[in-house]
């Protein structure tokens, strides 16, 4: 992570032996692996009977890509249990291109390391991540392109007494755009603050993430965040705004970010309340045994 990042290269003649990789870099004891799943692209579509009416492939994702695949795994945690199985948590995917080379990650501000310290991490993206829902014995398929990817999984809750409600069958499906038109994603993954005063703070930072999904060229290329009412803040990832820049009021803030091919992503929003003094009142609370 950072300055931590040692980027190793192995290469391998025909027929030789590949060593495995650790698709998950889970920290610690604690989180554990359940159930990976993986679903190679099937054949090609084609047609069960002669036509000269029609050219096949239909569709240029009815074409097999065996390059790549999909792979989903649960989280499980050990804590919960002292002999058999971890408690199912979470389920995470990714699509892998180049026969394994390379995969899809999006990127989370988290505390991986246990060490107090939140940072910008790259990990596999999320098929279902609620607390209170336990997920797990996931089935996967893919289309010959690798475009779509659909995926059905148990998810239950369960309370201390082990007694087991809301057991449903889940479904999802995600659509990949292979396009050089398809514009990015973004989101804002941190704020330091939704209101504050020039007696409370002297910076709001915020940590936007942004996801190129055309899978062409040169990825993300630039960042922009804005006030509504100040204009132009930044133009890094990471944003740091003196408040002193900011006027008193309400600021509605944006993000949005540019790839390679020039598409901008839709922008996306927090509020901010900018005072010159903030007072905090705290309320007396009374609680009733």
């Amino acid at each position: 992570h950072g300055s931590d990042v040692t980027e190793v290269c192995t290469d391998y003649g025909p027929g030789e032996f590949e060593q495995a990789r650790n698709v998950s870099e889970l920290v610690g004891n604690r989180i554990t692996v359940l159930d990976p799943r993986y679903t190679p692209v099937p054949d090609p579509i084609v047609p069960t009977i002669y036509t000269e009416a029609y050219e096949f492939p239909a569709y240029d994702d009815d074409a097999r890509d065996p390059s790549r695949f999909f792979i989903v795994y649960e989280t499980g945690d050990n804590t919960t249990v002292a002999e058999g199985e971890a408690t199912p948590l979470d389920l995470f995917y990714s699509r892998a291109y180049a026969y394994g080379d390379e995969y899809d990650y999006v990127e989370y501000y988290k505390d991986k390391d246990g060490d107090g310290q939140a940072e910008l991490v790259l990990e596999w993206d999320w098929l279902e991540n609620q607390t209170e829902d336990l997920s797990g014995e996931a089935s996967v398929r893919t289309n010959p392109g690798a475009t779509f990817f659909y995926a059905t999984w148990n998810q239950w809750r369960e309370d201390e007494h082990e007694v087991i409600s809301d057991s449903d069958a889940w479904y999802r499906r995600v659509l990949y755009l292979d396009d050089e038109d398809a514009p990015p994603s973004v989101s804002i993954l941190y704020a330091s603050h939704t209101s504050v005063g020039y007696n409370t703070a002297t910076e709001v930072t915020y940590i936007g993430s942004a996801r190129d999904n055309d899978h062409v060229g040169g990825g993300i290329v630039a960042y922009r965040w804005e006030s509504d009412v100040a204009g132009l803040l930044c133009t890094e990832q990471v944003c740091a705004v003196s408040v002193t820049t900011l006027s008193p009021g309400w600021h509605t803030i944006s993000f949005t970010a540019q790839d390679a091919e020039g598409n901008w992503a839709i922008t996306t929003t927090r509020s901010l309340f900018v005072a010159e003094t903030l007072w905090q009142q705290y309320l007396p609370t009374t609680v009733r045994n």
